[in-house]
């Protein structure tokens, strides 16, 4: 029941994440304010890059189960809110809920399965993830063309009280403690989140605003990002004081974990951008209807599951995944290369086969980078590494949709 229950999760965030993707274009033209789109995915990610780390923390403190309800009912609150939203910045404001699902169901599952099995399950929620990704921009265009965008979050509602409910029915482990729950949230590293969080806010948003609504060489550009720089400096200085950083320096003992934080941060940016886009990319480009768009992009999505499922069954029986870092990356830039040679008469095949080489790449990285990381630090550190490295990923797209939404806009 537990596995059942981490699965609907995972499917009740993704399903979130790309289901907006078709609706784009039916959110511009209801509300307006073309140069603010960018913001509807990249709000969320930035808001759950910086509360993730903190969820780690949490989890730790509370529990697994009372954190993950509050991360789904925060996650409902936000859809609520979306779903009657009359402007583009409520909109963009109401997006941040829902932060910590995915880091949080990743931690669970590193704890209920062994580490030979990890692979293979945690690429089985990278497929339960993928199927959502498929279900996602079909769904978004069938609402956005037979009713209204706003059901692409009404229809989060029901299905989050679903989870809820079967998450009532699950027992965890209890968190015993004799302290306060004042006492324990006085142990959080409070300064350190707030500092990440601005650091994170101040280095998204110039890149996000810039071009559109500043001017690259106004003052809020050129004041936002050296700050953003000297807010890094700060946390770091900060972490390395506090009793109880959200980030502990002994995570950094293996050299390989700067690595795979770094690589988290890159595979998000390519990741998340490419697949925030692409059904835009179609119905401007072809002139498709929002569901069209949605069938169109299907084969990224089928790349990525065939990809994450083989992906994980070879994990867990070899023992191996070094080669996978090398495969992923490389049939991603493939992917992306050849989709900028797409144009209104490219043939069917042509689009076909440019979004399942994408997605494969995805796919073979996708979850092997979270194993990996696992793998590299105490068992007493698995939730912390998973938190940071799904922040890094967050942050990653989040920047990456910056980044592109910024040369739509210019």
């Amino acid at each position: 029941l537990l596995l059942v229950c981490l699965f609907c999760v995972c499917v009740l965030a993704a399903l979130d994440n790309l289901i907006v993707s078709t609706a784009i274009r039916s959110i511009v033209i209801d509300i307006g304010k073309q140069e603010l789109a960018p913001w509807i995915g990249s709000a969320y990610m930035i808001t759950s890059a910086g509360l993730t780390p903190l969820y780690g923390r949490f989890a730790d403190i509370f529990g697994r189960k009372p954190m993950l309800l509050f991360a789904i009912v925060l996650f409902e609150i936000g859809s609520l809110v979306c779903a009657v939203a009359q402007s583009m910045e409520t909109l963009i404001v109401a997006g941040i809920g829902g932060g910590g699902l995915g880091s949080l169901v990743l931690i669970i599952m590193s704890e209920i399965v062994t580490i030979r099995e990890r692979a293979k399950y945690q690429g089985m929620l990278g497929a339960a993830i993928g199927l959502s990704s498929i279900m996602g921009p079909l769904v978004g265009g069938l609402l956005c063309d037979n009713a209204t965008w706003r059901w692409c979050f009404w229809i989060n509602i029901p299905f989050g009280v679903l989870v809820i409910g079967i998450l009532s029915m699950v027992r965890f482990p209890v968190v015993s403690s004799d302290k306060s729950l004042l006492e324990r949230l006085r142990q959080l590293d409070w300064l350190g989140v707030i500092t990440l969080f601005l650091a994170i806010m101040f280095f998204v948003t110039p890149l996000q605003l810039g071009g559109s609504l500043w001017e690259w060489n106004s003052a809020p550009v050129l004041t936002m990002l050296p700050l953003s720089v000297v807010l890094i400096a700060l946390f770091v200085w900060i972490e390395k004081r506090a009793r109880n950083p959200i980030i502990p320096s002994s995570l950094f003992v293996h050299s390989n974990t700067a690595l795979l934080l770094v690589y988290s941060l890159a595979l998000g940016a390519i990741f998340f951008s490419g697949a925030y886009y692409i059904s835009l990319f179609f119905q401007i480009v072809f002139g498709k209807s929002a569901s069209d768009a949605g069938v169109t992009a299907l084969p990224l999505s089928f790349g990525m599951v065939s990809a994450t499922v083989g992906s994980g069954i070879v994990v867990s029986k070899r023992g191996r995944y070094i080669s996978l870092f090398y495969a992923g990356p490389v049939f991603m830039i493939i992917g992306c290369a050849l989709t900028s040679f797409l144009d209104a008469n490219s043939p069917l095949i042509q689009q076909i086969g440019v979004m399942f080489i994408f997605g494969f790449g995805g796919g073979l990285v996708y979850q092997t980078r979270v194993v990996a990381m696992q793998l590299s630090v105490k068992t007493e550190l698995i939730a912390v590494a998973t938190s940071v490295s799904t922040t890094c990923f967050l942050l990653g797209g989040a920047v990456g949709i910056s980044i592109t939404g910024t040369i739509i806009n210019n």
